[in-house]
């Protein structure tokens, strides 16, 4: 099962695609040979990490996922918010986008491109939802020569003010999504040991005493 791309599928194609996609696999677990009580953790990679963000809050108001809620969200490098739709209170703490508006394998042009919803829509800008109280928890990985650094940064603290347990992990210097382009550098294999890491921490947020086989 596959998500239909922009920009021939434009949005919400693709967000519906993944939710449709969610609730098919909560409705099937047993023919993937997973036990959703165990941990069920839903997570993406950059616009997947969008995703992963606006998935969990539909989740949390849909009542089919009342018996089977999401308990964990793996946000990696994720967009929260479009360039044109910071809050005035939060302006001052958004300042990577132009900082980082040259950064190599994704910059301020590429940014743009990725987006063609209302950016003022919390379905594209989650940090714009109501409320983030009752998110399952959340892992985050940051990269700090990143346009979306500072929206993922806020992000963890805005869920961790709301009662949401969060854990995060900031990698100075390096660009989005670096360990794709550079996977030999020592800090691209911290980057994985720590996805590794981040997941056990999810899981363990679920289910007391968990041990991980990652």
């Amino acid at each position: 099962m596959s998500s239909r791309l922009a920009p021939e599928h434009p949005f919400p194609t693709g967000l519906n695609d993944a939710y449709e996609g969610l609730k098919w696999v909560t409705e099937n677990a047993l023919l993937l040979s997973a036990n959703l009580s165990k941990g069920f953790i839903v997570g993406g990679l950059s616009a997947g990490g969008n995703l992963t963000a606006v998935v969990a809050h539909r989740a949390r108001d849909d009542p089919f996922f009342a018996d089977k809620p999401i308990t964990g969200q793996l946000m990696m490098v994720p967009g929260i918010v479009h360039p044109d739709a910071h809050p005035d209170e939060y302006k001052s703490e958004l300042t990577s986008v132009e900082e980082n508006k040259d950064a190599p394998t994704f910059d301020k042009v590429d940014l743009y491109r990725c987006y063609s919803a209302n950016p003022k829509d919390p379905e594209c800008s989650p940090l714009l939802y109501p409320s983030h109280a009752n998110l399952p928890p959340a892992y985050l990985q940051i990269c700090g020569r990143d346009p979306l650094r500072d929206e993922g940064i806020l992000y963890e603290r805005v869920l961790r003010e709301a009662g949401v347990k969060t854990r995060m992990d900031v990698y100075p210097g390096v660009p989005h999504a670096f360990h794709w382009h550079f996977g030999h550098i020592p800090l691209a294999l911290k980057y994985d040991q720590d996805t590794k890491y981040g997941l056990r921490w999810l899981l363990n947020q679920s289910v007391p005493n968990v041990k991980s086989v990652l």
